[in-house]
């Protein structure tokens, strides 16, 4: 285990596996990312206030990215959307098993 406070995120989902109810209870500035192996998944969430950006872009093959820089989609993604603060998206792998990839800055 490292010394990062953001460490303590993964082991929230694996107690309450609920990523609003996680989001609700986290105080401070975060932007997380989780993949969930077991069911297929990957949940992204952002702080209340706003302060981390959390970006979710899109490729033109209907390809996912996400960042906290809008520089880490400049070749890749083709749209791009900022998660509203105190939000969470939950992206179902099965659904674009073909398509993901993943850009985390």
């Amino acid at each position: 285990m490292g010394h990062s406070d953001c460490e303590i995120v993964p082991h929230l989902y694996d107690e309450i596996e609920d990523f609003a109810a996680i989001s609700s209870i986290l105080h401070g500035k975060f932007g997380s990312l989780i993949y969930d192996e077991e069911n297929q998944r990957i949940l992204v969430t952002r702080d209340h206030l706003g302060i981390i950006p959390v970006y979710i872009g899109r490729g033109a093959y209907g390809e996912f990215y996400v960042a906290s820089e809008l520089k880490a989609f400049h070749d890749y993604a083709t749209s791009v959307e900022i998660l509203l603060p105190g939000k969470h998206i939950n992206i179902l792998i099965h659904y674009y098993r073909s398509l993901l990839r993943l850009k985390i800055g």
